[in-house]
């Protein structure tokens, strides 16, 4: 099933980020992945951080969480049938 190229994912983030001069602070990004139309979950997609090359999968629920060492960092969520968003 194709869909629209119209259609992006909307992506809600709850992120744990202070900013501290301390470089082993550990930060949790976590938030869900919803399809922006619809607003239904998106199980399976992968979110991943760019610059570390690594990343999960949302749960059943649209949901993840990454912990990772404080700094700014890119997110790429990807879905199958929806366009890759950074």
């Amino acid at each position: 099933m194709k869909f629209q190229i119209g259609f992006m994912l909307l992506i809600l983030i709850v992120a744990s980020n202070f900013l501290t001069f301390a470089q082993d602070k550990k930060c949790t990004v976590s938030g869900y992945v919803r399809d922006q139309s619809s607003g239904e979950n998106l199980p399976s997609a992968h979110v991943g951080i760019m610059e570390l090359k690594r990343g999960v999968n949302t749960n059943n629920y649209g949901f993840y969480s990454i912990s990772v060492q404080s700094g700014k960092y890119s997110l790429k969520i990807s879905y199958l049938g929806f366009e890759p968003q950074i």
